[in-house]
């Protein structure tokens, strides 16, 4: 089912059709939003929103547990926020980009359709 935005604002084809609704790719670019919010601005005492993940950036890259932990919290916010998704699974696994050394991989199962979903978000 898609959400009020994703109602108010349908995809259009260049003929001014409305294209089919996309479900995976709606729930993939939700928990690209979801993973993207930060709780507390640079240089903020308080946090803007009540719900969001720390930098990635300041996390302990060599601290296993650190890793852990940010998998679980953007388990947790995921599950929250976005229903569409059951049997949810979130870990951070190594690549090999210098730059990107690991990647969030968000799993789990589509409740509508039932099909199952993955998405690899770069580091």
């Amino acid at each position: 089912m898609p959400f009020l935005f994703e109602r108010l604002a349908p995809v259009r084809t260049a003929d001014g059709r409305v294209e089919a609704f996309d479900e995976p790719a709606a729930v993939a670019a939700q928990v690209q939003r979801i993973v993207a919010t930060r709780t507390v601005l640079q240089g903020a005492s308080e946090a803007v929103v009540p719900w969001g993940l720390p930098n990635a950036v300041e996390l302990g890259h060599h601290s296993e547990t650190a890793l852990s932990q940010f998998a679980e919290q953007a388990r947790r916010l995921i599950a929250r926020h976005e229903p569409r998704l059951t049997d949810l699974r979130v870990s951070v696994e190594p690549q090999q980009d210098v730059l990107n050394p690991y990647r969030l991989v968000v799993c789990g199962t589509l409740a509508a359709m039932p099909c199952e979903f993955s998405i690899a978000l770069a580091g």
